[in-house]
């Protein structure tokens, strides 16, 4: 295999593993939309199955981004930006990579708009639950988990 040869293999190889790490991010945005429906639905039992597909999800992309990180060395792109390994890229890799980064960077921005929803149907969960919990016990809990003496207690304490 001559130098040319080795990196369009490099290349297919890096290309590849780009696809890969889009496909996984979406996998990860499927399951933080299926947590937000699952909050907002208070189906809370299905939350714990969620979580280990998504700590797989996780463990898969850690391998993944290893992987491109190992490929972009190799092709002398250590270090640097999406941009930039484009604007250092032949033409021929440049068109190959460029549709990919697009997508890329589109299912990130994806990702974090389905996590920020997803986020706030569970703060918003959390809230009522606290306050479920205020209610009928006396005491709740704060945002970082600490006890909290409710409104029931407060009337409690000072009244009866």
């Amino acid at each position: 295999m001559d130098n040319q040869n080795g990196t369009t293999d490099l290349l297919e190889e890096f290309a590849a593993s780009i696809e890969q790490l889009a496909h996984t991010i979406e996998g990860i945005a499927r399951l933080e939309e299926e947590k937000a429906e699952t909050a907002s639905l208070g189906y809370h039992d299905r939350m714990d199955g969620i979580l280990k597909r998504e700590q797989v999800y996780i463990l898969k992309l850690r391998g993944l981004e290893q992987k491109r990180l190992r490929l972009a060395e190799a092709m002398g792109w250590k270090g640097l930006t999406f941009r930039q390994i484009l604007s250092q890229s032949t033409a021929e890799q440049a068109g190959r990579l460029s549709p990919l980064f697009t997508g890329l960077d589109s299912q990130i921005k994806h990702l974090r708009e389905v996590k920020d929803t997803a986020e706030r149907m569970i703060q918003v969960r959390l809230r009522e639950f606290n306050m479920i919990l205020s209610n009928t016990t006396g005491e709740g809990y704060d945002e970082n988990g600490v006890p909290v003496k409710g409104p029931s207690s407060f009337f409690h304490d000072r009244y009866v």
